[in-house]
């Protein structure tokens, strides 16, 4: 089983940051009220990890993403790292 390939997960990843928004910012904001800084988060069937980028955008949490797509895992690696970069520059 290979999960969705990776043409496929980028372009889920691209549809899941525009319409899923509002939902992750609803739900980040419920998790970081329950979590704390430094709290422990678990994403299981996290795809491109948009709901984790969401909570890291707002609060400093452990972060554990899982997805039975290695094409997805991929693609939250580097949206994770990209806003761990961009939270090293604030």
């Amino acid at each position: 089983m290979h999960g969705i390939p990776r043409d496929p997960s980028y372009v889920y990843s691209l549809l899941a940051s525009k319409i899923l928004k509002s939902i992750y910012a609803n739900v980040s904001d419920e998790v970081n009220s329950k979590v704390g800084i430094w709290g422990r988060v678990l994403d299981v069937g996290c795809g491109t990890g948009s709901l984790i980028v969401n909570i890291l955008e707002k609060n400093k949490v452990y972060a554990i993403g899982l997805n039975i797509s290695k094409a997805m895992i991929e693609n939250a690696v580097k949206n994770i790292l990209n806003i761990e970069e961009k939270n090293m520059k604030t």
